[in-house]
Formats: structure tokens, sequence, C-alpha cells
């Protein structure tokens, strides 16, 4: 076996290796920001005062909830994963919540309006 081949295999080991943790890293992020994101909806739901502040400031809580989970999983790249699961699903969730709101509201101004013409 001549040293070219050696390194070749080494370098073919290695590669094999990072593709296998690269998507183990990858997988786990995104498992545990779809939990942590499940936890942030439990407690959106049951805690009015955290429901009022973030139908007011909505980018807010997205940043909020991405800074507590990176910070809370331990400043790892599985933890930035699971922070960008977080923002994106709370800013997402949180869109079809206000959009419902919103047309709630575009009804009752036009039933209104039509009462009083």
């Amino acid at each position: 076996m001549t040293v070219q081949t050696m390194i070749g295999a080494a370098a073919a080991a290695i590669a094999l290796g990072c593709i296998y943790w690269g998507s183990f890293i990858i997988s786990t992020g995104m498992l545990l920001g779809v939990m942590t994101l499940g936890a942030f909806t439990i407690m959106y739901n049951r805690i009015p005062f955290l429901r009022r502040i973030a139908n007011k400031f909505p980018a807010a809580l997205d940043i909020c909830a991405a800074i507590l989970t990176y910070c809370l999983l331990g400043n790892t790249v599985t933890a930035l994963i699971a922070s960008a699961v977080v923002g994106l699903g709370s800013s997402f969730l949180l869109d079809i919540q206000l959009s419902g709101q919103q047309e709630k509201e575009a009804s009752r101004r036009a039933a209104f309006i039509g009462a009083l013409a």
C-alpha cells in the first residue's frame, strides 16, 4: 500500500465520519428545536401575560425565543440549529395566530359599518 492510497483511505474515512456526525448534529438540533418550540407553544397557551406580550411584540418574542434556546442548550452547533428552528417556528405560528385575529377584526369592522349603513 502506498502513502497516497493510505492518505486517500484516511480522507475517505474522515469524510464519511463527517457526513455521519454532521447529519446526526443536524437531526438532533432539529429534534431539540421542535421539542423546545412545543414547550414554548404550551407556555404561550397557558400564560395570558405571555400571550398579550407576544401579540403586541411578535418580533421580540421570536428573537427572545431563539436567544433563550441557544443559551439553554449550551452554545453549541446543535443549539444553534435548534434556535433557528425555534425562531422560524415561533414566527410561523405567531403569523398564523395574528392573521386569524386580523381577519376577525376585519369582519367585525365590516359588520359594524354594515349596521351603521
